[in-house]
């Protein structure tokens, strides 16, 4: 029998250590997701309002995603080091 290692990637702490050009190449060949970012019931309350990935946040009013129930300050806090506003 063989066994097999799964390396975990905590994803959140990698991509604040890449470089700019790097997380260019993740977000735009993979496309970023929220989800990946945020714990899942809120990322499915943004998913519900039509931002799925971190690059659906471009250009958004931060006063118009708090507005959105479930959404609050760290939830925006969280979202900063990873999205272009």
């Amino acid at each position: 029998m063989r066994t097999v290692t799964r390396w975990v990637i905590d994803f959140a702490k990698y991509y604040k250590k890449v470089s700019n050009n790097d997380k260019y190449f993740l977000e735009s060949h993979f496309g970023l997701l929220i989800k990946n970012v945020l714990p899942p019931k809120v990322s499915s309350i943004l998913k519900e309002n039509g931002y799925i990935f971190l690059e659906d946040l471009k250009g958004v009013n931060l006063d118009d995603l708090l507005k959105i129930d479930g959404i609050g300050k760290s939830t925006i806090n969280k979202l900063i080091p990873y999205a272009k506003w």
